[in-house]
């Protein structure tokens, strides 16, 4: 969740639900879901009576989950809180970053798995939130499982969904 893609994704569903704006060499920005598959895609639905296409918002056909209602949470191998993950991404304006800071600074990610020969050499210095083994056992898969079964109770949840956002480089 702290990497760049992690922060962005997080960042950018945290500036919907609270509705942020900033400015930048543009003016003034408001925050939308312009390219989400889920939130601003259409479909073609068919033709109207006088032969017109009709094209609805994917969300409205099939049940999807808002994402403003989304409770937010995940591992990192790195133990930088979501501001300062946010800040060593570069990737907002820092305009929007301001905005976001007192969203993300209390927010810490879980404690992750870091598997030497999955993860990109130059992330090993960054690795200092790591349960300690370098190879997939049984013991990793328990402690995942009780993380999301301890999340999924402390938010009082029926459902947990895990998005990967990182990468593989």
């Amino acid at each position: 969740i702290g990497g760049n893609n992690g922060t962005t994704v997080t960042g950018g569903i945290l500036a919907n639900k609270h509705n942020l704006s900033w400015n930048n060499k543009h003016g003034t920005q408001y925050p939308n879901y312009f390219g989400s598959l889920s939130q601003a895609t259409t479909t073609f639905l068919g033709c109207n009576q006088q032969n017109q296409q009709v094209y609805v918002p994917l969300k409205s056909l099939i049940p999807m989950v808002d994402p403003n209602d989304l409770i937010i949470n995940g591992w990192d191998i790195n133990d930088a809180t979501m501001d300062k993950a946010m800040n060593r991404a570069c990737v907002f304006e820092y305009g929007l970053q301001e905005k976001l800071i007192p969203y993300l600074k209390d927010m810490k990610p879980m404690k992750s798995i870091y598997y030497p020969d999955f993860i990109a050499s130059n992330q090993e210095e960054r690795a200092n939130n790591v349960y300690p083994g370098d190879h997939a056992c049984e013991e990793h898969l328990n402690i995942i499982r009780k993380d999301i079964s301890t999340f999924r109770i402390n938010n009082n949840l029926d459902k947990v969904i895990i998005i990967w956002t990182a990468n593989t480089e």
